[in-house]
Parts: structure tokens; C-alpha cells; sequence
């Protein structure tokens, strides 16, 4: 049996969320945002950059 927080996670799950977090703040400190939107903003935009670059190929 998985042990459950209150809100109803397996703790593994809200971990592996943490570790998440914790890597997306390192990525954003390192190219210099300053704030989550504004990465994350970054980061769809080079996705679609690289999709095109896919497509073009």
C-alpha cells in the first residue's frame, strides 16, 4: 500500500512534482528569468521554433 498525504497524493507522486519544480527553477535561474511565465513563455516558443525546424526538413 502507498502511503497517501492528506490531499490525497502517494507521496512518490508529490515528489517526483517537487523534483520537477525544483529543476525548472534551476533552468530559469541559469538563462536569467524572472519568473516562472516568462520561462515557460521561453520554452514554448522554442518548441515551436523547433517543430518548424522539424517540418522543414
Amino acid at each position: 500500500m502507498l502511503k497517501t498525504s492528506p490531499d490525497g497524493r502517494s507521496y512518490s507522486q508529490r515528489i517526483a512534482a517537487l523534483k520537477t519544480i525544483i529543476r525548472e527553477k534551476e533552468l530559469m535561474a541559469e538563462h536569467g528569468f524572472s519568473s516562472m511565465r516568462e520561462y515557460q513563455a521561453y520554452q514554448a516558443g522554442a518548441n515551436t521554433a523547433r517543430r518548424a525546424a522539424r517540418k522543414a526538413r
